[in-house]
């Protein structure tokens, strides 16, 4: 706090949490010159306080919790089927290396959501104590969930480039996509999500609240309050967020140009698609399989495009759009496993198998007995006798001198 103007300034993460007057500050009744501010100011889309617990606003964010639940516990699961699958699948290429890697950072996203939606509406709500187990819970799921974000973006344009390098360049990317260049690439990606999601981390800290003694209401009931080290004046103010920027702005126009050149070049390869021989139609058909992946991107990426516009327009940190986000990120992170099955028959297939072993049911051996009985079956048949060749044998040994013989017309 600096002592001259006796003023706190708190960061957007932890207001968002706590009904400010207007202005946003909020000054000690006892102390009218100690006061605590923000740069946002958290409230419901509908206009109610906190206090109101079964207003609309709160209501809206119950049932989008609950959504948010059920998705992101299928997401888990999914995104684990897909590490799986692609493990112990017998034709192994960089490109499944690739889609493992972005499944690892769906699956963290759908963890995290699941964590920091609960601990929203949880403080929300008044069901749990605003204590040091609380803010740890709020701080780090929060971090971790924008750095599952982050992460599958990123990699999705990764993924994306690496996959108009090879349609364009067939011959070149057997050079520049190898297992081991693959690694690196994989590397470098992880690396630079890291520099951008460092800051969220370091930028923070859970403390006690030294002014639960001095009656600022908005903060009385929080025994712990989260607020900002040193090193946010460097990134927040003198980088001017930067890499909050870079994180949330580049990877989109880079994806849509990317995008937009397969879907055309695929279109163009298609047309010659008898030239081409099994390994170019491979890679054709996992960028077909990708494709979709990144649409549903896109589409899940219009609501924290609009609260992030609002955010800065109005300066209000909207709890419903909040939770929206975090809805539509678990969204697009449970979605890959359905389109990947819808869309790839090597997929499908393995899916089943691991479906099959997890259920005790071998799929291997039941098609092997099912093949083995067919083969039986066909076998028998063909050894049994000409039916219609015996008619005609006996129709002959029968029939009388100068009688008509249908069998000869």
């Amino acid at each position: 706090m600096n002592s001259s103007i006796e003023l706190e300034y708190l960061p957007d993460y932890f207001c968002s949490l706590i009904d400010l007057p207007p202005g946003r500050k909020d000054c000690s009744q006892q102390y009218p010159q100690l006061c605590i501010t923000c740069n946002i100011t958290g409230k419901f889309i509908t206009g109610e306080i906190l206090q109101d617990y079964y207003s609309t606003g709160h209501l809206l964010c119950l049932f989008m919790w609950a959504i948010t639940v059920l998705v992101g516990l299928l997401g888990i699961l999914n995104n684990i089927l897909i590490i799986l699958i692609f493990r112990q699948m017998k034709t192994y290429r960089p490109f499944h290396h690739l889609l493992m890697v972005l499944s690892g950072f769906d699956l963290l996203s759908c963890a995290s959501v699941l964590a920091t939606s609960t601990v929203h509406v949880a403080i929300y709500q008044n069901w749990i104590k605003k204590d040091v187990v609380a803010m740890y819970w709020y701080f780090l799921g929060t971090s971790a969930l924008i750095l599952g974000r982050t992460g599958s973006t990123f990699m999705a344009m990764m993924i994306t480039i690496e996959r108009f390098l090879i349609i364009k360049f067939p011959l070149l990317a057997r050079v520049w996509f190898t297992a081991r260049k693959t690694t690196l690439l994989v590397y470098g990606t992880l690396l630079g999500i890291a520099i951008l999601n460092i800051p969220r981390f370091i930028c923070y800290q859970v403390e006690q609240n030294r002014y639960k003694e001095e009656s600022i209401a908005s903060i009385q009931k929080y025994e712990h309050l989260i607020t900002a080290t040193r090193l946010h004046i460097l990134f927040y103010d003198d980088m001017h967020d930067a890499h909050t920027k870079i994180d949330f702005w580049l990877p989109l126009p880079i994806l849509i140009l990317f995008n937009l050149l397969s879907y055309a070049h695929m279109k163009e390869a298609n047309q010659q698609r008898k030239k081409m021989n099994v390994e170019q139609k491979n890679e054709i058909q996992a960028l077909n399989i990708f494709l979709p992946v990144v649409v549903v991107l896109f589409v899940t990426n219009i609501v924290p495009i609009i609260f992030y516009v609002s955010l800065v327009i109005t300066r209000n940190w909207y709890r419903e759009l909040s939770i929206a986000v975090g809805l539509a990120i678990a969204v697009n992170s449970a979605s890959n496993f359905f389109i990947y099955f819808y869309r790839g028959s090597n997929f499908r297939d393995e899916t089943k198998m691991v479906l099959s072993k997890w259920l005790g049911y071998n799929l291997i051996e039941q098609r092997e007995i099912e093949k083995a009985t067919t083969n039986v079956v066909v076998k028998k048949t063909s050894e049994l006798p000409n039916v219609g060749s015996i008619i005609a044998k006996v129709q002959q040994v029968r029939a009388p001198v100068g009688v008509f013989r249908f069998d000869k017309v």
